[in-house]
């Protein structure tokens, strides 16, 4: 008769996956690290006579569990935008915030786009953008006819022409 062992033998399951999610908390993988939100991205200005000014505000906030410290606030692009609060040096403990001014004032007539970066001190956002849109109006005279050949007139003589002068503009136009 054949007598049988039986044997215990240890299992060993490795379940592995993949996901669209990635966790993270305040504590980096050496430790404690600074993390920045910024609130809102889009600062909407909507339409600027020229030469008027609308200032904004976004809010930069520390999320993280160490210090975040600012290093620039910087419009990288949009010439009608200007940022009026200094973050230059600036650092923020965990869940301190700080709100930043930005002013647009439209110089000519059509769609103002641009965009600013919050530099810091973040491992994972060192830079964080924040849109900025706007449009400056302005009056627009339209002249019709927009030319006239007077052809070859003799000095002193004079011609009479009429012309008729429009704002097509969205502002209030002033003729002197």
């Amino acid at each position: 008769m054949v007598h049988m062992m039986r044997m215990a033998f240890p299992l060993l399951i490795v379940v592995s996956g993949c996901s669209e999610f990635n966790f993270s908390s305040a504590n980096g993988a050496n430790g404690p690290v600074p993390n920045i939100r910024v609130q809102p991205l889009t600062l909407a200005y909507g339409e600027r006579a020229t030469g008027e000014e609308e200032v904004q505000v976004f809010t930069v906030i520390n999320v993280g569990s160490e210090a975040l410290h600012l290093s620039a606030v910087e419009v990288s692009s949009g010439l009608a935008f200007d940022v009026l609060t200094d973050l230059e040096g600036v650092s923020l403990l965990k869940d301190e915030s700080m709100e930043v001014e930005v002013r647009f004032r439209p110089m000519v007539s059509y769609e103002n786009l641009g965009q600013l970066l919050v530099v810091s001190d973040d491992p994972d956002e060192s830079e964080v953008p924040v849109d900025l849109t706007g449009r400056g109006i302005t009056p627009e005279l339209e002249i019709d006819p927009p030319f006239y050949d007077f052809g070859d007139a003799l000095i002193p003589c004079a011609e009479d022409v009429s012309v008729a002068l429009r704002n097509v503009g969205r502002e209030p136009l002033e003729i002197l």
